[in-house]
């Protein structure tokens, strides 16, 4: 999918892959992000599916160590269905030890994906982090 966003005056054209989230078809990733430059990944988590964060773990350290991405931009994006049973943003980056990355600092931004709530602010953030590498 294409999307085309407008920051200040600067025009930005992305091309998404959503790849699937189901932990038996990870191995699949590989053969996207080898065949292209990668330049962010935002890797969504559940906010609410504290007994997942294992396999969370394990995922984006896996992709966090890959030689193709070492020059990409991570953003773990915490999907935020209802505010009831939401864990913390800091609860979720000490379970996913983000802070354990030593090159790379990896950024977090809740979302809503069903409403969109917050989705600009994290197309804002990616803008501005593309115009900050150049």
């Amino acid at each position: 999918e294409r999307i085309k966003y407008s920051l200040n005056s600067s025009r930005f054209l992305f091309h998404v892959f959503d790849l699937a989230g189901n932990h038996n078809l990870q191995s699949l990733w590989r053969h996207f992000y080898t065949q292209m430059r990668v330049d962010f990944v935002c890797y969504v988590v559940d906010s609410s599916d504290e007994a997942s964060m294992k396999r969370e773990f394990k995922s984006l350290h896996t992709m966090v160590n890959e030689n193709e991405l070492a020059s990409a931009t991570f953003v773990v994006v915490i999907n935020q269905k209802s505010s009831t049973d939401s864990m913390s943003a800091a609860h979720i980056k000490k379970m996913l030890q983000l802070d354990a990355i030593p090159y790379k600092q990896v950024d977090v931004c809740r979302v809503n994906a069903k409403s969109g709530g917050n989705l600009g602010v994290l197309l804002q953030g990616i803008c501005l982090a593309a115009q900050n590498s150049r």
